[in-house]
C-alpha cells in the first residue's frame, strides 16, 4: 500500500479503545491501493480532491473534500485517487 505518505500520526486511548489519527497526503504518481481488509473501524475524511472507494469488490463510492466515509471491520476495500486528494484516517 504505497499510495500515500504519512505526514503526522497521533494515538489516543479512551477506556480500552485505542484511536489512531493519521494525516495522509497522496502522491500524484501513486493513484491506487490494492484491496485490503482490517479488523477494526476506519474513518476517512477527505480534505482535498476526491478519492473513490470500491467496497467488497462491488461498486465505487466517490468521497470528495468535506465528506467522510466510515468503513466497518472485515470490509474489503480499495482506494483510487480521482482528483489530487488528501485527508485524515
Amino acid at each position: 500500500m504505497g499510495a500515500f505518505a504519512y505526514e503526522a500520526e497521533q494515538t489516543i486511548s479512551i477506556s480500552d479503545a485505542q484511536i489512531v489519527f493519521i494525516h495522509l497526503i497522496y502522491h500524484s504518481n501513486k493513484l491506487f491501493t490494492d484491496n485490503h481488509v482490517h479488523s477494526y473501524y476506519e474513518f476517512h475524511y477527505i480534505t482535498e480532491g476526491t478519492t473513490s472507494y470500491t467496497m467488497n469488490f462491488g461498486g465505487a463510492i466517490p468521497v470528495s473534500a468535506g465528506e467522510w466515509l466510515l468503513i466497518g471491520p472485515d470490509a474489503w476495500y480499495e482506494e483510487s485517487i480521482v482528483a489530487k486528494s488528501s485527508g485524515y484516517v
